[in-house]
């Protein structure tokens, strides 16, 4: 139940922050992500933390990819910040 109440309030902030581009919101799921992925939450089992952190990996390719068909220059992206 608790990671069940977690993933909602999370998806909840990430619905706010791009549907009504809450700024608040988005500092909020970049701060969880960053805190996820810093080890020390110590929430998930080591194998289904470097699922998650391989699925964030391929998401931030996946948005280097669609802003270079946009005619974009990427300067410098990096998953952990």
């Amino acid at each position: 139940p608790l990671l069940a109440m977690l993933r909602s309030l999370v998806t909840n902030w990430l619905k706010e922050s791009l549907s009504h581009s809450n700024p608040m919101a988005g500092r909020l799921v970049d701060c969880f992500f960053r805190w996820l992925r810093s080890g020390s939450s110590r929430i998930l089992p080591s194998d289904l933390l470097d699922r998650l952190l391989l699925s964030m990996d391929r998401a931030l390719d996946r948005l280097r990819g669609h802003l270079r068909q946009l005619g974009c220059t990427i300067v410098h992206s990096n998953g952990h910040r």
